[in-house]
């Protein structure tokens, strides 16, 4: 029999989980050093967090680029887009030179631009000096010829003579004189023929309640005064007719009286 004893596990197990060499400890002595005094590994951890620097500095230059991108859309998409505003201005006016014109170059004009009034558009029992070059701007900015497009300039230039000529005649003292007269004539004409028919269809009474009678009254005032101003304007305008036909023949037989003189200062020499 072996007398020898049979070696400890104990021992064995002891020796074996003896912790090892620690690595840190190993790679610090055998890390070389540079020639200023610096381990290596610290120079490469110097390296990695510049590196890492360099890296968010660049990204968030990436973000904040990105985000101004996105700020500078927004702003575009935040301003106003062109509407089509300017477009219907555009075409409302163009509507109301249309309209400024034909009015002016009605059929029949020159009936009815013997009526300075009538071509301003203005009423002239109530207009002044004021609204008259008021109402010549006006129309005059609408209708100018400049402004016309080329569809549209000659008739253009047609009303914007019209209108100058009845401008021109309110400017003139005489002239605005006569039109006053012709104006309070045409007035008088039309009371004389209200009054005759009056005399002889005289008004019916008003019947029913307070309230009735009250309505039936305004109504028929104010009917009245429309039905009124229309005789009047008509009367206005006849009476201006009446006016230039005056004003030729007394020009045509100015031009006859001066043919003849000169018919018979031509005999006497012969």
């Amino acid at each position: 029999m072996d007398s020898n004893p049979i070696p400890s596990s104990t021992t064995n197990t002891t020796e074996s989980t003896t912790p090892p060499p620690s690595t840190s400890s190993t790679t610090a002595t055998t890390q070389p050093e540079n020639s200023n005094g610096t381990n290596s590994s610290d120079t490469n951890d110097n390296n990695n967090k510049e590196t890492t620097r360099t890296n968010t500095e660049t990204s968030t230059t990436n973000i904040n680029g990105e985000s101004s991108e996105q700020t500078s859309t927004t702003q575009d998409s935040d301003q106003p887009q062109p509407s089509g505003e300017s477009s219907e201005a555009g075409a409302s006016a163009e509507n109301d030179q249309t309209k400024q014109i034909d009015r002016i170059l009605r059929p029949n004009f020159k009936y009815y631009n013997l009526n300075p009034y009538e071509v301003l558009n203005i009423n002239p029992s109530t207009a002044n000096e004021e609204e008259v070059k008021k109402a010549y701007r006006r129309i005059s900015l609408l209708i100018h010829p400049d402004k016309a497009p080329e569809a549209l300039r000659e008739r253009a230039q047609t009303a914007f003579e019209e209108l100058n000529k009845a401008y021109n005649m309110l400017k003139d003292p005489n002239e605005l004189e006569m039109c006053k007269n012709v104006v309070e004539a045409a007035r008088r004409r039309v009371d004389n023929a209200r009054g005759l028919k009056e005399k002889e269809n005289p008004s019916k009474k008003v019947t029913g309640g307070l309230v009735g009678v009250i309505q039936k009254v305004t109504n028929s005032a104010e009917i009245e005064k429309e039905q009124y101003e229309h005789e009047v304007r008509v009367a206005t305008l006849r009476l201006f007719a009446e006016t230039e036909l005056k004003r030729k023949a007394i020009q045509d037989r100015e031009v006859a009286e001066r043919k003849r003189k000169r018919e018979q200062r031509h005999e006497r020499s012969e």
